[in-house]
């Protein structure tokens, strides 16, 4: 009896725990029977909320991040930043000063700049007046407001893409283009990862999805195409 007791004392156990889980879990059921489309929608939404409703918590991300890992500091974080930065970023600024001498559109995103701060000044320096310039939470550029409507209006067929990182922002952003019906091109030597595996693993998924990788100078001289166009010179001076 002593043992029969126990097994039906630990089954009513059992069950009250998962009656438990079933009452706490029933928002789980709930999106598992969600299709794909309404998940991401749901969960674009969301972050959209919380971006406009909070915008002013982003400080205090950046206050408990600091506090949490005393030795690594906004300073150390910046200097880190630099250091995966200053590899491609000499480059970056030739492809956007001859962007601009040919009077090429060039469009400018920044991944949430009131949480990781704003553009780099070297680059802020070196771009046109005429840049369209868009601040960004989503990791595609297609995601930022206006910016798949600006892109249609320039009626460009092909598009270049830089900066980083390669594996996340560059590639969803290439992927998403793409079906558009652009032929996009990533400059491998105008982006980059933190970490080298990243980088060389997002430039194969891009070449997988048929996205051209390029460099820069391949496509400064595609764009004048002839050593006798008028800007020659100058073009051919960045990259010396």
């Amino acid at each position: 009896m002593h043992g029969t007791s126990g097994a039906n004392a630990q089954a009513v156990s059992s069950g009250a725990a998962e009656a438990g889980a079933r009452r706490s879990a029933w928002w789980v059921r709930l999106l598992s029977h969600l299709p794909f489309p309404a998940l991401y929608a749901l969960s674009t939404f969301l972050g959209w909320l919380a971006y406009r409703v909070f915008p002013y918590r982003a400080h205090v991300v950046r206050e408990n991040l600091t506090k949490s890992f005393p030795d690594f500091d906004e300073a150390r974080i910046q200097d880190v930043m630099k250091h995966y930065y200053r590899g491609f970023a000499e480059v970056l600024v030739e492809l956007i000063k001859a962007a601009t001498l040919l009077k090429i559109p060039v469009l400018v995103s920044e991944q949430y700049p009131r949480g990781l701060g704003p553009l780099e000044p070297d680059l802020e320096k070196s771009l046109p007046d005429y840049a369209l310039r868009y601040e960004k939470t989503t990791f595609s550029c297609m995601g930022a407001r206006n910016f798949a409507e600006d892109f249609a209006r320039l009626g460009r067929g092909q598009v270049i893409l830089t900066g980083m990182e390669t594996h996340i922002c560059v590639l969803q952003t290439a992927i998403e283009l793409q079906r558009t019906g652009a032929t996009v091109f990533v400059a491998a030597d105008a982006v980059c990862s933190r970490q080298r595996d990243n980088y060389e693993t997002g430039l194969q998924r891009l070449h997988g999805e048929g996205i051209i990788i390029t460099v820069t100078e391949s496509i400064l001289f595609e764009w004048m195409r002839d050593a006798r166009h008028e800007l020659f010179k100058q073009i051919q001076a960045l990259v010396r």
